[in-house]
């Protein structure tokens, strides 16, 4: 389904109602479900912005069960071109880990790998596929390995001639980094989702820092110091919490605006 589409749920009061009890029983605990975690990918997606894509929840799922062909036939379908973009952001669900939110970073810049070294320069972009965490589980590396695998289909479709065997996207171009981790006793009872869900809206907020190896400086290739020493990554678990609230006045406030406008038609009628 269209963006549009997703969004056009939480203009049913009903669906606005049990998502507000929904969230408000979880804040306090460790998940919430797939449809309010959709709801803050679809919220962000509406701002537009070309850098930064961020997909349905169901999207890994559905690649991991379908396989890459038929998520590049959705891609080419809804027009979506993920090598332009700086961060492409994907929530995830697994039982007994809780949310990750993985993030595929510059895919467009990933044949700057494959240039001779008298070409390499400090100024280009470096893509990574990073990926949070809360409880700094295992990583789900089948859903990792789909990740590359979608890439490498994409490039294939949508790039002529990438690279000879058109494989560019492997372990060693391009690695996953865990970020955003934390093992502290403090964050066992944080929601995940929200983290996640928070941790997009971080990655949102970076879209025009430079990802260089200039920018990295001394961290480059360690993607995760990167991140976790910048303010937009700084959050306690009592931010989460304050996350969930505010995320919480968005869904009361919806729903007002809805009661209102249905309350307006049914004057008119």
């Amino acid at each position: 389904a269209s963006v549009l589409d997703r969004c056009s749920l939480f203009t049913d009061i009903e669906i606005i109602e049990s998502s507000i009890d929904r969230l408000r029983d979880k804040i306090g605990s460790q998940d919430i479900d797939d449809r309010l975690v959709d709801f803050f990918m679809c919220w962000m997606s509406l701002r537009q912005d070309e850098q930064v894509i961020f997909l349905s929840p169901s999207f890994l799922h559905t690649l991991q069960m379908l396989g890459p062909q038929q998520m590049s036939n959705y891609l080419k379908e809804n027009k979506i071109n993920i090598f332009t973009k700086r961060f492409v952001l994907l929530p995830f669900y697994q039982l007994g880990a809780g949310w990750f939110l993985f993030a595929i970073a510059n895919p467009g810049s990933i044949m700057n790998e494959f240039k001779p070294e008298e070409d390499q320069s400090e100024d280009q972009n470096v893509p990574a596929l990073l990926s949070c965490n809360i409880r700094n589980r295992t990583i789900p590396w089948d859903v990792v390995n789909s990740i590359r695998g979608l890439l490498n289909t994409e490039i294939r479709r949508l790039v002529p001639r990438p690279y000879e065997d058109g494989m560019p996207f492997t372990e060693d171009t391009f690695e996953l980094f865990p970020t955003c981790q934390s093992g502290s006793e403090d964050w066992d009872k944080t929601n995940s989702g929200l983290f996640a869900c928070l941790s997009a809206y971080s990655f949102f907020l970076l879209r025009g820092n430079p990802l260089t190896y200039e920018a990295l400086g001394d961290e480059a290739p360690y993607f995760e110091d990167h991140f976790l020493s910048l303010p937009e990554f700084t959050f306690s678990s009592e931010c989460v919490e304050r996350f969930g609230q505010e995320f919480l006045a968005l869904l009361e406030n919806l729903r007002d605006i809805q009661k209102s406008k249905s309350r307006l038609l049914s004057r008119a009628e």
